[in-house]
């Protein structure tokens, strides 16, 4: 008897520290990985077209009998490429980003305006994939014709339709964002894609680009396409037809976000 009490003083304060450690995989609920930015993004960006440039050689001499030279000049026309950014593709600025998180539905109006719906759902996770709550999630994108689009104050508050063009989100507890859009059009040459940028206070920010699963044009994206499998992975909307019998109520689109960092409230 008094060999088993002396066991478990010994055994308890080990017990004791045992249970105060946390479990190695406690929060790893999701596919941990850390989404890749898009550092080439506004001024830096891949050329997406060539632009003609025009070069004048320099003047050939050529001695003639009055000894006075003639210059002749010749003008050489060579095509090189140029970094050409798609008007309004790059981040508009904190204080253009639309506060809604409807895009074809702002505050005060009642129509959806035109293009199929997108119904984005996410969430913002950290390294170990804790919820990162408070996180301030900014898209935009282009109009499905392809074109980046501000909307104007006054079109807002008209009755007419609009698309913003941008939204802004911010993450509950759970890390959960959620945005209404449409499907993007392709711009000069890119698959469909929304930009995204993510700031909290405690992460880096993060600025990056979200594309759309089984969409045939994604591999003739020179972005998407530069990209290594499993970046291409990370940046890929899971895509499904929220309704097969009536596709006017659009697609639902997944997209967990994960930023380099770890959040310090760790228990939620």
């Amino acid at each position: 008897m008094k060999t088993a009490v002396a066991c478990l003083i010994i055994l308890f304060p080990l017990l004791a520290s045992a249970s105060t450690v946390e479990p190695k995989d406690k929060y790893l609920n999701c596919n941990c990985h850390i989404t890749p930015g898009l550092p080439w993004k506004g001024d830096s960006a891949p050329a997406l077209h060539h632009a003609v440039v025009h070069h004048h050689k320099k003047a050939a001499v050529t001695p003639v009998a009055s000894g006075k030279p003639v210059h002749h000049k010749k003008k050489i026309v060579t095509t090189h490429v140029v970094h050409q950014n798609p008007a309004g593709e790059g981040y508009p600025g904190r204080d253009a980003i639309v506060s809604s998180n409807k895009l074809p539905l702002p505050a005060g109006k009642s129509i959806y305006s035109p293009g199929q719906l997108v119904y984005i759902s996410g969430r913002v996770l950290d390294m170990k994939c804790v919820p990162v709550s408070d996180a301030i999630v900014e898209i935009w994108q282009a109009d499905p014709d392809g074109h980046y689009v501000r909307s104007t104050l006054a079109e807002r508050l008209s009755p007419a339709p609009v698309f913003t063009g941008s939204g802004r989100a911010t993450t509950d507890n759970l890390g959960r964002f959620n945005f209404v859009t449409v499907f993007p059009g392709a711009v000069q040459g890119r698959a469909p894609y929304i930009h995204f940028r993510i700031v909290h206070k405690d992460f880096p920010a993060l600025d990056t680009e979200m594309f759309f699963a089984d969409d045939t044009r994604n591999m003739g994206d020179p972005v998407y396409s530069s990209l290594a499998p499993s970046q291409r992975t990370m940046l890929t909307a899971k895509v499904w037809q929220r309704d097969v019998n009536n596709p006017e109520k659009g697609l639902g689109a997944s997209w967990d976000i994960s930023l380099n960092g770890k959040n310090p409230y760790r228990h939620f």
